[in-house]
């Protein structure tokens, strides 16, 4: 699948075994039970439907998009290449299973908490461009207003580094972001 998009199908019970997807929106599908394994770059997850038409001229086929949530039920990435991907609108994925590699992936579990400390360190300790970019990044980026009615997010190395163009700066906030999210976790227990 490349650059297409769904409105919000269920999805089921489906394997995408090496897969090669690009630029795919799944929009607000609802995905259950469903397993990728392979290569999965620049997709948008979203927690309910946003690219529908809520209604005809306003009279008819009236929908509200939050009523039919994608609640990622039991969808396993584990053996996929996560690769700038995008969860946005409140998704949840407390039910999804990811690739256990700290080296490239980060699973944020307290947006706000993290992305708070984040700018607070990276506003007070870092200057120039770094500092510039590292603000963008988290404020129009990793928190912007598609992610704040979410609790959880995945951060992948690959999408910072900007395939090696921006390595020293990418593994940087890469790792402020690793360290905060293992503080705050570490603090919550």
């Amino acid at each position: 699948l490349s650059e297409c998009i769904f409105y919000f199908p269920k999805i089921e019970d489906c394997s995408f075994v090496d897969c090669n997807l690009y630029a795919t929106n799944f929009n607000g599908s609802q995905i259950k039970d469903c397993k990728f394994k392979g290569r999965v770059d620049s997709p948008w997850f979203k927690g309910y439907p946003v690219n529908v038409h809520t209604s005809l001229l306003g009279f008819f086929n009236r929908i509200n998009p939050k009523d039919f949530p994608n609640r990622m039920e039991n969808v396993d990435f584990s053996e996929a290449d996560l690769i700038g991907v995008n969860f946005t609108h409140g998704i949840d994925l407390s039910h999804c299973i990811f690739p256990h590699d700290e080296s490239k992936y980060i699973l944020v579990k307290d947006l706000r908490s993290v992305y708070t400390k984040a700018k607070e360190v990276i506003d007070t300790e870092w200057f120039g461009e770094d500092k510039r970019k590292g603000l963008g990044f988290v404020e129009k980026i990793f928190f912007n207003t598609d992610h704040q009615d979410q609790q959880m997010d995945l951060i992948d190395k690959s999408f910072l580094v900007d395939g090696g163009k921006d390595q020293e700066f990418g593994d940087r906030l890469f790792n402020l972001i690793r360290e905060i999210n293992l503080h705050m976790r570490i603090v919550a227990q």
